[in-house]
């Protein structure tokens, strides 16, 4: 039951109510879960969004899963399709900006203006 003064807010995707904790993506001006975003093909929406925030670093696909909370191939088929529209560009033994580690890594050709 939502507490006074606070809205309730509905997932236009799944119709289940966002909940405080839960994590969300706002798309075209409204909350929907991270989880029916990804599902509805918004994976390659926010991990451009990820890599264009963070345009001076470069990340491996492990990272991104993890950061994002999508799955490993999700990830892998967003970056091929950034790829393809050549907003991204792959780094061989580049050290990922999360885990440091040397690898494959992906970053922006676009980044956010501020």
């Amino acid at each position: 039951m939502p507490q006074p003064g606070h809205h309730v807010r509905q997932c236009p995707i799944c119709l289940k109510l966002i909940e405080h904790a839960d994590l969300v993506v706002f798309d075209a001006g409204e909350l929907v879960h991270q989880n029916c975003f990804v599902q509805s093909g918004g994976t390659y929406a926010l991990v451009m969004e990820f890599l264009r925030r963070r345009a001076a670093a470069s990340f491996c696909h492990s990272c991104l899963a993890t950061t994002l909370h999508v799955a490993y191939d999700e990830v892998r088929k967003a970056v091929t399709a950034l790829r393809v529209d050549r907003e991204v560009v792959v780094r061989v033994g580049a050290e990922c900006g999360i885990c440091r580690q040397r690898r494959v890594t992906v970053q922006t050709t676009n980044p956010l203006l501020r």
